[in-house]
């Protein structure tokens, strides 16, 4: 699989030209995109010294310049990725053989200032498998396995400040499904919510904490 994007010129329209991202050779694989003024951040599975590596990558369509963002150790996968204009990146880390739990990391653009927003090992790590991020929050989709339906193991929404000082909150108490959320500005979250099992749209403005 092979990302394609269009370069910019910084104004309004861009140039219009189309390239993949990674140049469209057969040995790379990317994946998992996130679009942000004129930067694009993706997944990117290639070949180091002989072996296959997992990494995220920033590239900026205006230069064509990449760079490939910091890892805490080896990733045994990756998952969503999430771009802000204030140069923090936000993705989806598995370092550890464990149940399924992910990090929810960032860092900014040029690599710099790696923090883990939520920790991979631990009685506060989620079973995460989406996130979208606005200038101020990122918001995470997690799920807890079960053999059966139960309010406390189906898809919940936890929003986590970019900036690492406090830790997550529910975005909503509301009991039953929420997913396919969508970031707007500051902390507002939209999202598919399935509490009146019915599909309803939902907005909330802040997250509701602990629930």
């Amino acid at each position: 699989m092979a990302l394609g994007s269009v370069a910019s010129d910084g104004g309004s329209n861009g140039t219009g030209e189309q390239a993949y991202v990674d140049g469209g050779r057969y040995h790379l694989l990317t994946a998992l995109p996130s679009v942000k003024d004129g930067k694009v951040a993706y997944a990117k599975l290639w070949p180091v010294k002989g072996q296959y590596k997992l990494d995220v990558e920033l590239l900026d369509t205006r230069t064509g310049k990449t760079n490939i963002l910091p890892q805490k150790a080896a990733v045994n996968g990756l998952g969503q990725t999430g771009l802000s204009k204030t140069h923090v990146i936000s993705w989806l880390a598995d370092e550890v053989e464990d149940a399924g739990q992910m990090a929810v990391r960032r860092a900014n653009h040029d690599g710099s200032k790696l923090l883990d927003l939520s920790p991979e090992t631990g009685d506060k790590a989620l079973i995460a498998f989406d996130l979208t991020a606005s200038e101020e929050a990122v918001t995470v989709n997690s799920q807890l396995p079960d053999t059966q339906y139960r309010d406390e193991t189906l898809p919940k929404l936890w929003q986590f400040e970019v900036a690492g000082t406090r830790e997550g909150e529910r975005v909503s108490c509301n009991r039953g499904d929420q997913l396919y959320a969508g970031a707007d500005t500051g902390r507002r979250v939209v999202w598919i919510d399935g509490t009146t099992s019915n599909t309803d749209l939902v907005l909330r403005d802040r997250p509701a904490g602990r629930c």
